[in-house]
């Protein structure tokens, strides 16, 4: 024992470990599970050390109980009837799960619940315009995971699928009122398979009064890079033919003349310049059909 200038008493590193040891300071740890007032063997302290089990020793059992020991014989302990459970004196996570907003929700011993927020997770999958794999996640954002292939595709043998369809953005319809006439629009639509893109409109006409020589029927929205690969054969004009006429109601079937013209590479009209020649007050039903190619031009 050392004694300071100021009187107070220091012990040395074998008079303190001895002081521990003989004031019981150290806790021991068990392999058993806690027993109140049972005699528990000696032979469970884990690592003895010069330490011996005493009255008044905590002792921390395998289940997660802690107790004071309250009688020592030649070969047991026995602890106090009552204890603390370290289950219950650390909060602890006693489940993790996703709910069904893709939320993290962690629930703590206590009963706490923790939103830890929103899992990303993968929603879906698109391939964009430039042939690329585009994941798409429950959070809004999307990723880019590059082109899917480069160059071309060579399938050998024959390939078959119920259905393959093209992405059609872009195309739109736009009816067009005709002075003196009642149209009644039955189908309009465009299909563009690979190099080639057809229009097709079908309608039925009456005419209720002397019409002017040249009318608009309608407007198709195409999208530019379509446009840019249809060639006119005079400054706009695509198409010309007869579309035929059938006479509805008794009226006598017949043609008329239809044009197909590029406005623009986003915008065709077509037009007619014969339905003045259709009987006033007959009703007709004409489709008009056209198919063109958009492959590249080998007259270029």
């Amino acid at each position: 024992m050392i004694r300071t200038p100021s009187g107070k008493n220091l012990m040395n590193e074998q008079e303190a470990i001895q002081w521990l040891l003989d004031n019981n300071a150290l806790p021991f740890q068990c392999t058993a599970d806690y027993v109140g007032g049972a005699e528990i063997g000696l032979g469970t302290i884990v690592n003895p050390t010069p330490a011996k089990v005493r009255v008044g020793s905590l002792i921390f059992f395998a289940d997660s109980k802690v107790s004071t020991v309250i009688a020592i014989t030649s070969n047991s302990f026995i602890c106090s009837e009552e204890y603390n459970d370290l289950v219950d004196d650390i909060v602890y996570v006693s489940n993790v799960q996703l709910n069904a907003s893709g939320h993290l929700i962690v629930t703590l011993s206590n009963g706490t619940d923790i939103d830890a927020g929103l899992i990303k997770q993968v929603s879906g999958f698109s391939i964009n315009d430039s042939q690329h794999l585009i994941v798409s996640y429950n959070d809004g954002t999307t990723t880019d995971l590059g082109a899917i292939f480069s160059g071309n595709v060579n399938i050998a043998g024959n390939f078959t699928a119920n259905s393959i369809i093209e992405n059609m953005a872009g195309y739109n319809f736009t009816e067009i009122t005709v002075s003196n006439a009642e149209i009644n629009p039955i189908y309009a639509g465009v299909v563009k398979n690979g190099n080639k893109l057809t229009l097709v409109y079908a309608f039925e006409f009456k005419k209720t009064d002397t019409m002017a020589g040249y009318n608009q029927l309608a407007q198709f929205g195409i999208p530019s890079a379509v446009g840019a690969k249809l060639f006119p054969i005079t400054s706009s004009l695509l198409d010309r033919k007869r579309a035929y006429c059938v006479g509805l109601d008794g009226a006598t079937d017949t043609d008329v003349q239809v044009y197909l013209s590029k406005f623009s590479n986003t915008v065709l009209t077509l037009n007619s310049t014969d339905l003045n020649s259709l009987t006033t007050g007959n009703k007709y039903y004409i489709r008009y059909e056209v198919t063109f190619l958009l492959s590249e031009n080998l007259a270029a």
